[in-house]
């Protein structure tokens, strides 16, 4: 599942998400946005690429294609 939260609507979740929550305290909110995969860390400063979630989540990028 693909979550996304935004810091400003969705404080608590940076907070309550220790994975994030550190990250952002060594780092500071310059790395956002954060993705993780399994609570680690995968990419910060840009959103992930459907290429980039497929080779993550081992399939193709036409699985993450939504079909009418």
């Amino acid at each position: 599942m693909i979550e996304r939260f935004n810091l400003r609507d969705h404080p608590q979740v940076y907070v309550e998400n220790k994975v994030i929550n550190a990250f952002l305290m060594e780092e500071s909110a310059e790395v956002l946005p954060i993705t993780t995969l399994n609570d680690k860390v995968v990419l910060t400063k840009q959103y992930p690429s459907n290429k980039q979630i497929a080779a993550w989540l081992h399939v193709s990028e036409e699985e993450l294609t939504v079909r009418k």
